[in-house]
């Protein structure tokens, strides 16, 4: 790995940590936000899309331009791995209200399990039974953190069979099961954004590196952004019009400097996961995630003050050793080596 992928993937893997806390760092005192999420969406892709073209005129040689050899389905095939991340983008606020920062990064690691089922099935990638042991091993990690949860949940079911054992924590034991069934829709939630986020990924690696020797990362990260750009503004119009035009400030209404930071911080994020996906795989995606997991542990312990439980500790040496296992192993090499596409 070059020294400047290492220096993308580490620059992607705190800003994973961080994007849960970014979000809740917008948060009012209700849990709730005072801007649009679609509206700081938009703006991310906006601001990716800004530095992209920018980027692409500045940096690449003007001989080097090959924006004229676009054909409309090189346009149109960008719109599909937009859409998924737009929905995993706006997904991820309601996440963040529903679960701990921490669970989210544990449950995320599931996109290992995603992203290797797509790639056989996408990509046709080829697996070793190890990668496939790592995998398993995965599930398992994210299986144990749900044990606290479950213990709640089977407490809750023989309370209210047997009618005893909480009097006198009625208080506690109901935010408790509050927190409970909050968590489980974040679960859920998560779980269908990593599905998203996978298939998203896997689609726009596809992409960026089938017709890599023909256009450059700025010239594809713009396309990809371009549509970003549209899909969320077109969302944002249809089901906010009416607030837009109340508003005094229109669709930076609740905008302040927290808003800015989490703008800054998903563009950044998303243009470090392109190089990654251009020049490494998903795979090394996905393993940003884990190492996430881990900074996300320390800063609840040190900001939330939520010192891990035991579950937690033995979910985070199980998901650990299946990211070494996974990464100690090949890339997983296509089934049948494709022809580089070469225009004239």
């Amino acid at each position: 790995m070059a020294r400047e992928h290492i220096v993308y993937v580490a620059l992607a893997t705190v800003l994973m940590a961080g994007q849960p806390f970014a979000v809740e760092f917008t948060q009012n005192e209700d849990g709730e936000y005072d801007y649009l999420i679609l509206s700081v969406s938009a703006m991310s892709e906006l601001v990716k899309l800004v530095v992209s073209v920018n980027a692409y005129f500045v940096l690449i040689p003007f001989e080097e331009h090959s924006h004229r050899l676009l054909s409309r389905r090189d346009i149109l095939r960008f719109c599909i791995p937009a859409v998924a991340f737009a929905v995993n983008n706006a997904l991820m606020f309601l996440i963040v209200s529903e679960i701990r920062p921490s669970l989210f990064q544990l449950v995320s690691t599931t996109k290992t399990i995603f992203t290797a089922l797509l790639f056989r099935i996408i990509i046709k990638r080829l697996l070793t039974p190890t990668h496939y042991a790592a995998i398993v091993l995965l599930a398992i990690g994210t299986a144990v953190s749900r044990l606290p949860t479950c213990d709640l949940d089977r407490a809750l079911r023989e309370g209210g069979s047997h009618g005893s054992g909480y009097d006198g924590y009625n208080g506690a034991f109901e935010d408790e099961v509050t927190d409970v069934s909050h968590e489980s829709l974040g679960v859920f939630l998560t779980l269908v954004t990593c599905i998203l986020s996978s298939l998203g990924g896997v689609l726009n690696e596809l992409l960026l590196k089938r017709d890599g020797q023909v256009h450059s990362l700025f010239l594809q990260n713009a396309l990809l952004y371009a549509w970003g750009v549209l899909l969320n503004s077109v969302a944002l119009w249809s089901l906010h019009y009416k607030r837009i035009l109340n508003e005094k400030d229109g669709v930076f209404v609740g905008y302040n400097r927290r808003v800015a930071l989490l703008i800054a911080v998903n563009a950044v994020m998303g243009l470090s996961i392109s190089v990654i996906l251009k020049h490494l795989n998903n795979l090394v995606r996905v393993i940003c995630h884990t190492c996430a997991l881990m900074a996300s542990m320390l800063l609840d312990a040190l900001i939330l003050q939520e010192p891990p439980q035991r579950p937690f500790l033995f979910a985070i040496g199980i998901v650990a050793c299946s990211s070494i296992i996974y990464s100690l192993q090949p890339t997983p090499k296509p089934m049948h080596q494709q022809p580089t596409l070469v225009r004239n």
